[in-house]
């Protein structure tokens, strides 16, 4: 059965994997999102784990350390959903913001329109600001959708941050 784990091992084909490891930990001058401090570290420990401990060749990881905007995460992934044959991962470490729907964006260096920055639209926040500079996880999602891996991961590893719509609830709910 797809997506259900039923005990088997599996094992990795290292030569039809691809994986893409976004640490965002630095932020834009002003910004109301904090600094994930050990957002560069985590992705480069992770890369080292996954080639030295999984087989991975180096070349077959992508690490995107604080982008300054959606468009190098998506490139990043893109290639690498296009390339991945066994295995495609997904991860990103840094802050989650909600657009003005709920929907959820990961931030990037350059993420703007969080609520209660200056300029931002107030307690409210820039709903188009933030899905300008913003990644959309929706995005995110679809790329990996479009893979023809046999198995995709993706994890988040981020904290929520104030937006346009800043309601505490999970991220499925």
């Amino acid at each position: 059965m797809a997506g259900v784990h039923t005990g088997e091992r599996t094992h990795l084909d290292a030569a039809q994997t691809q994986a893409v490891l976004v640490g965002v930990g630095a932020q834009r001058s002003g910004a109301r999102i904090g600094a994930v401090v050990q957002a560069r570290r985590t992705v480069a420990d992770l890369a080292g784990a996954l080639a030295q401990g999984c087989g991975l060749d180096p070349g077959r990881i992508r690490v995107v350390a604080d982008p300054a905007s959606p468009a190098e995460v998506t490139a990043a992934l893109s290639a690498a959903a296009a390339d991945a044959v066994d295995l495609l991962v997904f991860w990103y470490v840094g802050a989650i913001v909600r657009g003005a729907h709920g929907e959820i964006f990961l931030a990037t260096a350059g993420t703007e329109g969080v609520a209660g920055e200056e300029g931002s639209g107030g307690a409210k926040g820039d709903a188009a600001r933030l899905a300008d500079t913003g990644l959309g996880f929706l995005e995110v999602m679809a790329i990996a959708a479009g893979s023809r891996a046999r198995r995709v991961a993706l994890v988040i590893d981020a904290y929520e941050v104030g937006g346009p719509q800043a309601a505490a609830r999970p991220i499925g709910g």
